[in-house]
């Protein structure tokens, strides 16, 4: 052990290496080092070595080494409080005891990290652990909980998901709560979500912050008349393109086609042809409309196509609107892009669309 030691303060990284390598194959004897090598961590100037401690923490027991570990969780070093997070997140059963006695930390910071280490667990002890950060006087730590508790499939917790809407006032802990009964929630749970979002029987008056959620709980359940409703509320603002893209490719596995509804159709030709949406949203409306026949207004399209094959960005779902117009100046034009262009790949594809 004093050889150990003695290496693991040397000023040479290699020696320090080789000591935490030595420690690890010890096997069930490495676990006497936990507190030594979380002690050298905090001081630890190589990245290199820090990681091999991290590897080698996480494979000890390390039960003796807690109070040190969570000590980190303090630290101002955003590395070792990862670390800690992670390390905790392979303790298991004596972990979750551990963390679920700091829950009550004078530290909001501190409880969160608690959280991010119960989650890292994901048993089913510490998922009931986590439910207690529900109930967090910090805004923070609650959604944290909430996300956390969504993403770990805790259906037990939909009543105090369903509290937390009722009750809560902050907008974004709301929407996290929203997203949790997007993960969670079967058709009543969404249902009953719906019918508290549009308590006023208004939907303009549904507070724009948690619209994008409606819109992805309507798409689940609703009706492509109250889905269309809302996409028409929404048109034209390019921060709910993706929203409404999203919600979109949801209802078509309910409703089939309905990206035969004209004003559907037109509502994603109006996000393929907005330049100040995303590129790969654009393109995700455009092969909705592509992925269906026959189409209402193929002069649109054709005139979508038109603008699209001047900008370089989105000239590959251009020529596709072209050339699904069937029309000879759409056969013209993408004969034009093949006969300029230096892209290959879209020769290739002007080659098999005109062919």
């Amino acid at each position: 052990m004093t050889d150990i030691l003695k290496a693991l303060e040397s000023t040479e990284e290699s020696d320090r290496l080789y000591a935490v390598q030595d420690i690890m194959e010890l096997n069930h004897e490495a676990d006497k080092y936990a507190e030594v090598l979380v002690a050298h961590l905090g001081a630890e100037t190589s990245q290199a070595v820090r990681d091999s401690m991290v590897y080698a923490l996480k494979r000890m027991a390390c039960t003796k080494a807690f109070p040190m570990l969570f000590d980190l969780f303090m630290s101002s070093d955003a590395y070792l409080r990862n670390a800690a997070v992670t390390i905790f997140g392979t303790k298991e059963t004596r972990g979750v005891a551990f963390l679920t006695s700091q829950l009550d930390h004078a530290d909001r910071e501190v409880r969160k990290l608690v959280l991010d280490a119960l989650f890292h667990i994901g048993t089913r002890d510490a998922v009931l652990a986590i439910r207690a950060g529900l109930h967090d006087p910090s805004i923070n730590v609650r959604i944290t909980a909430v996300e956390y508790i969504g993403q770990l499939g805790d259906h037990e917790s939909m009543e105090d998901v369903f509290d937390m809407l009722e009750n809560e006032t902050d907008p974004m802990l709301i929407t996290s709560a929203l997203e949790t009964v997007l993960q969670l929630g079967d058709d009543g749970a969404i249902a009953r979500t719906i019918e508290f979002l549009n308590k006023n029987d208004d939907i303009l008056k549904v507070h724009p912050v948690f619209l994008p959620e409606l819109v992805k709980l309507t798409a689940r359940i609703g009706s492509v008349e109250s889905l269309m409703e809302l996409i028409v509320l929404l048109n034209g603002r390019p921060t709910y393109a993706k929203d409404i893209v999203s919600a979109l490719e949801e209802a078509i596995k309910r409703h089939g086609d309905i990206i035969s509804h004209p004003g559907i159709e037109s509502r994603l030709m109006d996000i393929v042809g907005n330049s100040s949406v995303g590129d790969g949203i654009r393109y995700a409306a455009a092969e909705l409309i592509l992925s269906r026949d026959p189409r209402h207004d193929l002069k649109a399209l054709y005139e979508l196509g038109i603008q699209l094959v001047d900008e370089p960005s989105m000239v590959h779902a251009g020529v596709r609107l072209l050339a699904t117009t069937g029309s000879e100046a759409g056969r013209d034009r993408i004969r034009r892009i093949m006969e300029t262009t230096r892209d290959t790949n879209l020769v290739r594809l002007c080659e098999e669309l005109i062919t």
